[in-house]
């Protein structure tokens, strides 16, 4: 396989979330199952035919200090199911 073949399949998209109530669990492995859980749920990705799946959403997690409402930020798995007819 080449090196840029490599590449492209390793590349990962991010998705920023705004809005997401948090979860007031104490563990922070149940939190980010909360976070899965409530964007699964939301279905946002199946309202913009991107064809994304709970299979598809590598890591999810909240982005700065826990003093004010975080954005969520997820790593999507590239692949050209993800990419047709959506503007990445």
């Amino acid at each position: 396989m080449s090196r840029e073949t490599r590449r492209t399949e390793e590349t990962i998209l991010y998705c920023t979330l705004y809005n997401v109530p948090e979860s007031e669990l104490s563990r922070v492995e149940e939190r980010n199952k909360a976070d899965l859980d409530f964007c699964l749920l939301l279905q946002m990705f199946n309202s913009l035919n991107a064809g994304v799946t709970g299979d598809d959403i590598v890591e999810v997690f909240r982005l700065g200090r826990s003093e004010i409402a975080r954005p969520l930020l997820l790593r999507l798995l590239h692949t050209q199911k993800l990419t047709h007819g959506v503007t990445v």
